[in-house]
C-alpha cells in the first residue's frame, strides 16, 4: 500500500509522537523516572489510537474490490491484511520504544536492563493483542468504525482497572513491580490465543462463526454503561439515583466533563433504538406495506423489540450498580424504571421526527439540540427544565408515563397516514 495521503498521515502521526515524547521528558515529574512516565504517558493510550486510525488506510485498501482481484481468494485478502496490520502495530510500537530509551535510559546496570526487556516484552504483547483484538471485531462486525470505537472503549477500560484499580504494570527500570508485568504478559497471550483461533475459524471460509449483531451492540452498551458509572462513582453524591444533579457537588470545576461522561451511555443507546426502527422500517415496512392491514400491530412488534432492548440495558446498569456500590434499596429499583421510561421517551421524539422527515439526519440534529440543552440546564440549574436531567421525582414518571402513552398513539397514527412511496 503506497497512498500518498496515508504516507502524509503517517508522517504526521511519527512527527506529533516524537514532539510530545519530547515535551513529556522535560516535564516529567513522576519519582519512577523519566523513562516510565514516557511510557505511561505516551506509548499506551493515546498512539494506540493513532496506530488505529492508520489501520483504517489499511482496512480501505483490503477492503477494496479493485485490490481484492489481485489476490487468488478473499482467504488471502484477509491474511494480507491480518498481515498488514501486524507489522504497522510492530513498527509504531518500535519508533516509540527507541524515542523512549533515548530520552529516558540513562541507568546502565544489570537491573536497569533486565527492567527493560520485560518492559519491552510487555508492551509487544500488548500492542499485538490490542491489534488482535481489533482485527477481530473487524471480522466479526465488517464495520471499521465499530473496531475503532471498541478499541477507544478498551483503553479507557485498560486504564480505570488494569493501571488505576488494579496497579497492574510496572515500567520504571527496578525490580519493583515486575511481578505485574509477568501477569499482563500471561493476560496478553492468552488473548493473543483466543483471537487467533477466532481469527481462524473466520479465515477457513468452510467455517464461520454468526454472532448476532443485537449481542454486539448490547454488550457494547453495557460496557459503555459500566464505564460511565467508574468515571463517576467519586462524584456521586447518593448512591441511589441516576439523576445528572445527582452528580453536581459544591464547587465542581469539571461540570461539563461530568455532563458529557453522564450522556454518552444515553446517546450510544437512543442511536441503537434509533437505527432499530430506521432498518426495520426500511427492510420491511416500505417493502410490505401494502400488506400490512393492522399498522398499529406492526408498530407495537417493533416497539416492543427496541423497549426490550433497552430494559436489558437498564436492568444490567442496575445490576452493576447494587454489586459496585454494595447496595439495593426499593428506590434504587424505582429509579432504574425512571432511567427505562427516560430513554423511551426521547427515542419516540426520535421516532417521530424520523416519520415525519423520512431522513436519518435527524438524529444528528435532535442530538445537537439534546446536549446543548441538557448541558445549559445542568450548569444553570433550571428548575422547570429539570426531567431532562432524570429528575428523581414521583410527577416526573407520572409525566414520563403520559408521555409515552401519548407520542405511541402518534407514531401509529403517522404510520396509518404515511405515504410510503
Amino acid at each position: 500500500m503506497n497512498s500518498q495521503l496515508y504516507n502524509r498521515i503517517k508522517s504526521v502521526v511519527y512527527i506529533v509522537t516524537f514532539i510530545i515524547s519530547v515535551v513529556i521528558r522535560w516535564t516529567y515529574f513522576e519519582d519512577d523516572g523519566p523513562f516510565a512516565f514516557t511510557v505511561i504517558n505516551q506509548i499506551i493510550y493515546i498512539p494506540m489510537l493513532f496506530m488505529i486510525g492508520l489501520m483504517y488506510f489499511h482496512y480501505r485498501y483490503y477492503h477494496n474490490t479493485f485490490i481484492q482481484t489481485r489476490y487468488s481468494s478473499l482467504q488471502e485478502v484477509r491474511r494480507h491484511h491480518f498481515q498488514s496490520n501486524i507489522l504497522e502495530s510492530l513498527e509504531f510500537l518500535v519508533w516509540q520504544l527507541i524515542i523512549a530509551i533515548i530520552l529516558g535510559f540513562h541507568t546502565f546496570t544489570l537491573e536497569s536492563f533486565y527492567s527493560l526487556a520485560v518492559i519491552i516484552v510487555t508492551l509487544l504483547l500488548m500492542y499485538l493483542a490490542y491489534t488482535l483484538i481489533y482485527t477481530t471485531i473487524l471480522e466479526i462486525t465488517k464495520q471499521y468504525y465499530y473496531a475503532f470505537v471498541t478499541c477507544g472503549i478498551l483503553l479507557i477500560a485498560y486504564r480505570i482497572i488494569v493501571l488505576t484499580s488494579l496497579h497492574l504494570g510496572s515500567y520504571a527500570l527496578t525490580y519493583e513491580g515486575l511481578d505485574g508485568n509477568y501477569i499482563l504478559i500471561i493476560a496478553y497471550l492468552l488473548v493473543i490465543i483466543c483471537c487467533m483461533v477466532i481469527n481462524k475459524v473466520y479465515f477457513q471460509q468452510n467455517r464461520k462463526i454468526r454472532i448476532d449483531k443485537k449481542i454486539v451492540m448490547l454488550v457494547g452498551c453495557v460496557f459503555v454503561e459500566i464505564v460511565s458509572e467508574l468515571f463517576l462513582r467519586n462524584q456521586s453524591l447518593v448512591d441511589t439515583s441516576l439523576s445528572l444533579n445527582n452528580y453536581f457537588g459544591f464547587m465542581q470545576s469539571n461540570e461539563l466533563f461530568i455532563t458529557l461522561l453522564w450522556m454518552i451511555p444515553k446517546m450510544m443507546l437512543l442511536y441503537i433504538g434509533f437505527m432499530m426502527f430506521c432498518e426495520r422500517y426500511r427492510l420491511n415496512y416500505t417493502f410490505y406495506a401494502v400488506r400490512i392491514k393492522s399498522k398499529r400491530k406492526w408498530v407495537y412488534k417493533i416497539m416492543k423489540e427496541i423497549y426490550l432492548f433497552i430494559m436489558i440495558v437498564v436492568c444490567s446498569k442496575l445490576i452493576f450498580h447494587c454489586l459496585f456500590y454494595q447496595i439495593f434499596d426499593l428506590s434504587l429499583l424505582l429509579v432504574s424504571c425512571q432511567y427505562f421510561l427516560y430513554i423511551v421517551v426521547l427515542l419516540s421524539l426520535l421516532i417521530v421526527g424520523y416519520i415525519i422527515t423520512r431522513s436519518e439526519s435527524i438524529f444528528n440534529s435532535m442530538t445537537i439540540v439534546y446536549v446543548i440543552v441538557v448541558t445549559f440546564v445542568g450548569i444553570m440549574r433550571i428548575s422547570p427544565l429539570q426531567f431532562l436531567l432524570l429528575d428523581d421525582s414521583f410527577i416526573t414518571t407520572l409525566c414520563y408515563l403520559c408521555f409515552i402513552f401519548v407520542i405511541y398513539n402518534i407514531i401509529v397514527y403517522l404510520m396509518n397516514h404515511h405515504e410510503y412511496y
